[in-house]
């Protein structure tokens, strides 16, 4: 087992763990945007710095990468959220708590979950492969992946706020007409996306699939 990588692993989590408490206040405070900001960065930061020191560093690198990701991001939301935070007002008493605390464990089994699904590909090549190379590479391909993905949902999610606000005003038909244009719309996107894939996809199957003297003349 390495000691390092485990250890920065540990410290990410605890720093994303900080964060996603600070990012989620900006979504009770109707800053969908700025709390979307927070998955999306911490995404490309961890993609950029991984591409930069995994081939230096290995594992321990990729690890690293993880942590000062998550470090980052955590820092933005305390500092963004330090003048929403009035400690003098903090009710700990278990009568106050306790709803909080029984939907911060239905969320934690349902993140739970999201991670078993998410990040156990890293684990299934490292079992398949013995081979932390094949695992950094697919790591970096799903990352990019969950970074478009990522951001195609939240730019869905964004119209949450005017649509709940409609809704509180009673304009039930419109916000129906809102939902119908954007679901058209994410659908194309998506539909395009997916042809995009599979276009590339074609042509590298193609790229690896010609002999030596083709791929030279086709360069």
């Amino acid at each position: 087992m390495n000691v390092v990588a485990a250890t920065l692993v540990a410290g990410g989590v605890l720093a994303r763990t900080i964060g996603n408490l600070c990012f989620s206040l900006f979504l009770g405070l109707n800053q969908a945007a700025r709390w979307g900001l927070g998955d999306l960065l911490r995404r490309w930061l961890t993609l950029g710095i991984t591409l930069v020191v995994f081939p230096l560093a290995g594992l321990r690198g990729a690890c690293l990468a993880f942590l000062i990701a998550n470090l980052v991001v955590a820092a933005y939301g305390v500092v963004k959220t330090s003048a929403y935070v009035d400690w003098s007002s903090l009710d700990v008493t278990r009568r106050y708590l306790s709803p909080y605390l029984r939907i911060g464990t239905y969320f934690a089994l349902g993140n739970l979950l999201l991670a078993l699904v998410h990040r156990s590909g890293e684990t299934l090549v490292r079992l398949t492969t013995n081979d932390y190379v094949q695992v950094g590479f697919y790591g970096a391909a799903y990352s990019i992946y969950l970074t478009g993905a990522n951001a195609l949902w939240q730019f869905g999610l964004a119209f949450a706020p005017h649509l709940v606000a409609l809704l509180h005003h009673g304009d039930g038909g419109r916000v129906v007409v809102l939902i119908e244009r954007l679901l058209k719309s994410m659908t194309i996107g998506a539909a395009l996306c997916t042809l995009a894939v599979v276009f590339v996809s074609w042509i590298s199957c193609r790229w690896c699939s010609a002999p030596p003297t083709r791929r030279s003349r086709r360069v």
